[in-house]
C-alpha cells in the first residue's frame, strides 16, 4: 500500500468515523461511556468530538500497530485534529454570524473542511519536520491526552457558554 493510498484512506476513516460519532450516543440509548467520544446534543462543542476522536482512533491504531510508528505523525495528528476544531469554530460562527442562522449542509462541509484542514497539516508536520526521537510522539501523546480529558469532563459539566449550549434544548451537555 502506498503512502497516498493509506494517507486518502486514513482521510476516508476519520470522515466515517466522525460522521458516525454523531448518532452512536443516541443508538446505543444514552449510554454514559458512549457519551464521552459521540455527540450528546447540537451544541458547536459536541461537534468538535466529530473531528478530534477519529483523529485520537487513527493514531491509538498507528501506535497499537506499530511501536515504531513515526513520532511526527502522532503528533501531526494531534495539532491537525486540533486545527480542524478551530477551523470548525471559526468556519460556524463567522457564517451563522454572517447569515444569521445555520444549514445542515453548510455544517456538513464545515466538518468535512475541518477533517481535511487537519490532515493538511499532519501531511506537512510529517513531512517537512525533523523528527526528533520520542519528543515529538510524547508530546503528541500529551495534546491527544488533554484535550480528551477535556472532552470528557465537559460532556457532564459543561461551562455555561454558547459554545457548549445546544441550541434545540437549550441546555448544556447531557440533558
Amino acid at each position: 500500500m502506498t503512502k497516498k493510498t493509506l494517507f486518502i484512506g486514513e482521510i476516508i476513516f476519520v470522515l466515517i468515523a466522525g460522521t458516525l460519532l454523531h448518532f452512536t450516543y443516541d443508538f446505543f440509548g444514552n449510554n454514559k461511556f458512549i457519551a464521552l467520544f459521540s455527540a450528546v446534543n447540537e451544541s458547536t462543542w459536541e461537534h468538535l468530538k466529530l473531528v478530534f476522536f477519529p483523529f485520537l482512533f487513527l493514531a491509538a491504531g498507528h501506535l497499537i500497530i506499530s511501536a515504531s510508528s513515526s513520532s511526527r505523525d502522532i503528533f501531526g495528528k494531534a495539532i491537525g485534529s486540533i486545527a480542524g476544531c478551530i477551523a470548525v469554530i471559526v468556519l460556524f460562527y463567522t457564517y451563522t454570524g454572517i447569515i444569521g442562522r445555520h444549514f445542515m449542509v453548510m455544517d456538513i462541509i464545515i466538518f468535512v473542511i475541518g477533517v481535511l484542514l487537519g490532515f493538511y497539516i499532519n501531511y506537512h508536520i510529517v513531512n517537512n519536520h525533523n523528527d526528533s526521537g520520542k519528543s515529538y510522539k510524547l508530546f503528541g501523546c500529551l495534546i491527544f491526552s488533554i484535550t480528551a480529558i477535556l472532552f470528557f469532563i465537559f460532556t457532564f459539566i459543561p461551562p455555561q457558554i454558547n459554545l457548549f449550549l445546544d441550541p434545540i434544548s437549550k441546555t448544556f451537555g447531557i440533558s
